[in-house]
């Protein structure tokens, strides 16, 4: 549950079909925390997903994750989910995340772009996640979407 978004909620009044807040910078700065927490929120989400996958599949269907760090080693901009031979990479760079699939053929990486998510920010601050410009996606959502992704692709070429 969002409760800042509540309080900006409870704060904001309905002007002429507008809704106004008393601090107008409160959804954006809100909006941007909840941004800049994304790519670290899927990771420890899908970490999570990943475990429960793990401790209930074969063997030769086990996934493993990493993290990917920017320049700043403490930054989180990303990860990578493998099983066999594939790559699932997530990366985030501001208000986009950017999902990939990279598969081995032969002696030759093959790198393919699977989504392209935009963050849209409500007039209380709240974030979702528009993929490949037309579905709206929640967090909860984004795991699923990515879990779903990585095993699609090693049924078709690992499993």
């Amino acid at each position: 549950m969002d409760k800042q978004w509540v309080k900006i909620l409870a704060d904001s009044r309905l002007e002429e079909g507008q809704w106004k807040q008393s601090n107008p910078a409160a959804p954006r700065d809100h909006g941007r925390a909840q941004i800049l927490k994304t790519i670290g929120e899927l990771n420890a989400d899908l970490r999570d997903a990943i475990q429960i996958f793990n401790d209930h599949a074969k063997k030769e269907k086990k996934m493993s994750i990493f993290p990917i760090h920017g320049k700043d080693q403490e930054v989180l901009s990303g990860f990578v989910v493998v099983v066999g031979r594939l790559q699932l990479q997530v990366l985030q760079h501001q208000a986009h995340i950017n999902v990939q699939i990279s598969r081995m053929q032969g002696f030759q990486q093959r790198t393919e772009l699977l989504h392209q998510l935009e963050a849209n920010c409500d007039p209380f601050g709240g974030i979702s996640w528009i993929m490949d410009q037309k579905s709206i996606m929640t967090k909860d959502m984004l795991v699923k979407q990515l879990l779903h992704d990585i095993c699609h692709e090693a049924y078709l070429s690992e499993w």
